[in-house]
């Protein structure tokens, strides 16, 4: 009887000390066994039901990384694999990276399709006591980033050519609206100019990352051009008009960069530009720029 009394002990005993284990191993479980994440983004993996350690690991550092903490960091498109060790079990959570911004299937580049979405917003003349301007402003309306060229002839009052320009862009983007401008010591009356495009295969645009503030005095503007792209704007020019009325009486360029010629990703750069005297009461900006 005592032999019996004592085995049936040992069996309470046992299953007492085991139910902790059981009910431990029953209920260990991944925070999320799939999830969907954009590049560049993070994720917080948890191992519930345990005190043990946990191990991390990816299957493919190159499409999602996982730190010690259980942090995964999405790399690029692809599949990969989040692998959670408790002893000898594993737990997993299978992460798909997107990529929302790239561009599925790149469209065509048709160079006449392309130029007659160009479209010119206002053609300005003027003149002053030696030379004689156009000024013409264009806007990109396509989804490409082009090389804007235009061509020009001016015709005097009897037709007659008085002079022929031509000027192009870099890294002119989808959305931007930029001028040329041309002078010519001869007067003109009539002009005629044609505008062509290449794809731009060299330079990104930044035009459309750069912001502008004018502050105007009687005799001068001053601008304060901000960066608020990622990549850092090189060559940033501005050309402004100055108009009394709707009639363009001015015009100014120059470049307003650091000195590595750049306005960098986060920056403000700020440049002043004088009429020396001639009175106008608005202005309209335009910038260009580039970047790699």
């Amino acid at each position: 009887m005592k032999k019996l009394l004592s085995m049936l002990l040992v069996i309470i005993m046992i299953t007492i000390l085991a139910a902790p284990s059981l009910a431990q191993a029953a209920t260990v479980k991944i925070s999320k066994e799939k999830a969907t994440m954009e590049v560049d983004s993070t994720l917080k993996l948890k191992i519930t039901g345990t005190n043990s350690k946990v191990t991390w690991s990816t299957s493919n550092k190159k499409i999602a990384t996982v730190n010690s903490s259980g942090t995964v960091t999405a790399v690029k498109e692809g599949t990969a694999t989040i692998t959670a060790k408790v002893g000898s079990k594993k737990y997993t959570c299978t992460v798909t990276v997107v990529d929302s911004n790239k561009v599925v299937k790149k469209e065509t580049f048709d160079p006449k399709k392309v130029a007659n979405e160009i479209k010119v917003l206002n053609e300005y003349t003027w003149s002053t006591d030696y030379y004689n301007y156009i000024a013409i402003v264009i806007k990109n309306n396509s989804k490409f980033t082009v090389v804007p060229t235009i061509q020009l002839k001016l015709l005097d009052e009897y037709g007659k050519t008085v002079g022929v320009k031509n000027d192009s862009e870099n890294a002119f983007g989808s959305g931007c609206e930029m001028v040329f401008i041309f002078s010519n010591k001869e007067k003109f009356t009539d002009y005629e100019y044609t505008i062509s495009v290449s794809e731009e295969k060299y330079y990104k645009d930044v035009v459309s990352s750069l912001s502008t503030n004018v502050t105007t005095t009687d005799s001068k503007a001053i601008l304060e051009i901000t960066n608020n792209g990622k990549i850092d704007a090189e060559f940033v020019e501005y050309n402004i008009l100055y108009l009394r009325g709707d009639n363009v009486v001015d015009y100014g360029w120059g470049y307003c960069v650091d000195n590595d010629h750049e306005i960098k990703a986060g920056d403000t750069q700020f440049i002043e530009d004088s009429t020396y005297g001639v009175i106008f009461d608005s202005v309209k900006v335009y910038l260009t720029g580039r970047g790699k």
